[in-house]
């Protein structure tokens, strides 16, 4: 018998193979996504614009940060030679970085809904791969210059960092209304 199972890896090459047509489709929505925000800041409607922008912002956020999330795991977990890698593992968070950037040029993040929360996520994604980490490569730490009793300094500051990424993942904005004021 056969086995058929698909792996991740699978999956993001079978994307890759039309990286292209991918990427001119993150384009036109960053670009649909800015057209659309100028309009409305020219209509003077601005609470609508930040209302609106909250969906570009995280669309773009999410993939960039998954894959960020699997470059640093290549790099650093597995030392894969990132001159192998796809054009497309490349793709989102280089999108992610230059639409944020562009979008921040009309709106101010912290106004816009949903914001604090997309950067807990991604303070609490870096967090958690960081303390991972540092748990693979321990080993090889301690031996060479890592004491003891550095772990309970080094829990305590990863506990309060948790929490804080944590707090404010699932923050709610105060004084924001569904209705749009």
């Amino acid at each position: 018998m056969q086995n058929n199972a698909v792996t991740i890896n699978d999956v993001l090459l079978g994307i890759s193979k039309s990286w292209m047509d991918i990427s001119l489709v993150m384009t036109g929505l960053t670009l649909f996504s800015l057209l659309i925000c100028f309009l409305l800041l020219k209509s003077e409607r601005i609470q609508t614009a930040y209302q609106f922008m909250s969906f570009p912002v995280v669309l773009t956020t999410i993939p960039g940060i998954f894959f960020t999330l699997i470059l640093a795991y290549l790099l650093f977990y597995t030392g894969k030679d990132m001159l192998s890698l796809p054009v497309f593992y490349f793709i989102p968070p280089v999108w992610m970085v230059a639409s944020l950037y562009l979008y921040s040029q009309l709106v101010d993040f912290e106004k816009v809904p949903g914001f604090d929360t997309i950067k807990g996520l991604a303070f609490f994604s870096a967090l958690s791969f960081v303390a991972v980490l540092v748990l693979f490569r321990l080993k090889i730490i301690a031996i060479g210059w890592f004491r003891p009793v550095w772990i309970v300094g080094i829990v305590v500051l990863f506990y309060v960092l948790y929490r804080y990424a944590w707090k404010k993942m699932l923050k709610r904005k105060k004084g924001y209304s569904q209705e749009g004021e």
